[in-house]
């Protein structure tokens, strides 16, 4: 399935929501598009609320994009979300410090080191 991908601003955040099926016949897609909306000027929010399903590639591409952006990057993935377990059962919830909703993400990039940065201004 190719999935559309587009990005949109929120409070000083860069929200990348991914919705349907992502694996490796669009991964390569994928990492071109997470690297373009880092555009070096605010965090990037990657939202996997509405994805259906996302294979080994595409994990890989979140973790290498995790280490390039660092506490830059967020990733969404709701208690309800489908993925939820998935994130659990390999630890890559922790890993990747994943958050359960667009508030979470704001906040936890906001009181990074416990100090306020810009993300929270209106945007």
């Amino acid at each position: 399935m190719d999935s559309l991908l587009s990005f949109y601003e929120h409070h000083g955040m860069r929200v990348v929501p991914l919705a349907g099926e992502f694996d490796r016949c669009n991964s390569e897609r994928l990492r071109e598009f997470i690297a373009a909306a880092n555009d070096g000027s605010r965090p990037v929010v990657i939202d996997l609320s509405e994805a259906t399903y996302i294979d080994t590639s595409i994990l890989s591409i979140l973790i290498l994009a995790k280490n390039l952006l660092g506490s830059q990057l967020c990733l969404i993935v709701p208690e309800r979300a489908n993925l939820r377990r998935l994130f659990e059962v390999t630890g890559l919830d922790v890993v990747l410090g994943t958050k359960r909703s667009l508030e979470d993400a704001r906040l936890a990039l906001t009181c990074q080191c416990g100090r306020p940065n810009a993300v929270g201004r209106a945007g």
